[in-house]
């Protein structure tokens, strides 16, 4: 009987791994499961079959299996510390692997599409002595998914504004009077959040640029540059309002509520990334908004006829 056909697989700095088809177990027809006999030079040893796409997985489990489970010749699992191990594309490793194998027998590419329509790759685990422990199905990393997981990290962490209004808020604001409407400056300051996956990674950062108070009576959004200005009752008074402010003309009291104008406060944050491989852009912009009960007092001037 002629020996079985065998492909050596080898990887730099890693053990010999070998691959062979058992003659005794040839397939006899194309739909007849293919039996396989994995080894590498440490003496590690696993038996798998080929019955379909999805087997080839099996069969590469069944190496991490035996080598959970046995020492390698001569070795002892008690010498020392577990050697560090990394994830490598199995190409590194099995760039051919499948070559040794009839026509009729399919088994899988190193890459996979998912039924969601991704790519996976194979990996294999390496650790640092040269044995494989481990092998998966890994989705590959691309720059869109990274960045749009990254766009999501930083939009959870945004803050939402704190209204800093002058007068202040809870005794009123008041018609033909500028409020002075602006954001803590702690809140004004970038934020980044960062996705990565198997060697690649993506960096979104988002950066506040503008305040923008919608006075919620009908008027258009008063917006300006930077966190505002608050009041100081003990500074001089400014010679004209600052550009982040509103005058209102009409009491709450003309609201549709009859009690307040919805106002709001946004900040309006620019949004760049950049990617581990050197690739950079700009998003569409976030926007974090908080309401506002904003409760307008008119007060009438009493002129007194003197005697």
């Amino acid at each position: 009987m002629p020996a079985p056909p065998r492909l050596l697989l080898t990887m730099a700095g890693a053990a010999t791994i070998i691959l062979t088809v058992l003659a005794t177990a040839l397939p006899a027809a194309a739909d007849d499961p293919l039996s396989l006999r994995w080894w590498d030079s440490t003496g590690i040893q696993a038996d798998g079959q080929v019955e379909s796409d999805e087997d080839r997985q099996q069969i590469l489990a069944s190496v991490s299996s035996a080598d959970d489970e046995a020492t390698p010749a001569g070795g002892n699992s008690a010498a020392g510390p577990a050697p560090s191990c990394a994830w490598r594309p199995s190409t590194a490793v099995a760039g051919v692997i499948g070559q040794v194998l009839p026509e009729d027998v399919p088994v899988h590419e190193a890459d996979r599409v998912e039924p969601d329509g991704s790519t996976s790759r194979l990996y294999a685990r390496v650790c640092a002595d040269g044995t494989v422990t481990d092998w998966q199905w890994f989705t590959l990393a691309n720059v869109p998914g990274l960045r749009t997981s990254a766009v999501d990290d930083v939009g959870r962490r945004l803050p939402l504004p704190v209204p800093v209004l002058s007068p202040d808020l809870a005794r009123g604001l008041v018609v033909n009077v500028a409020t002075w409407f602006a954001a803590p400056a702690g809140q004004w300051a970038p934020v980044t959040g960062t996705a990565e996956a198997l060697g690649l990674s993506v960096s979104v950062t988002a950066l506040p640029v503008e305040l923008v108070f919608d006075p919620g009576d009908g008027t258009a959004p008063v917006s300006c540059a930077g966190p505002g200005a608050t009041f100081d009752a003990s500074a001089p008074p400014p010679a004209a309002a600052p550009d982040c402010s509103y005058i209102y003309r009409d009491a709450s009291t003309a609201a549709p509520n009859g009690r307040f104008w919805p106002a709001s406060l946004s900040i309006r944050w620019s949004v760049t990334w950049t990617a581990s491989d050197g690739q950079t852009g700009a998003l569409d912009p976030l926007i974090t908004t908080t309401p506002i009960e904003a409760v307008v007092h008119e007060y009438q001037a009493l002129e007194r006829n003197g005697s």
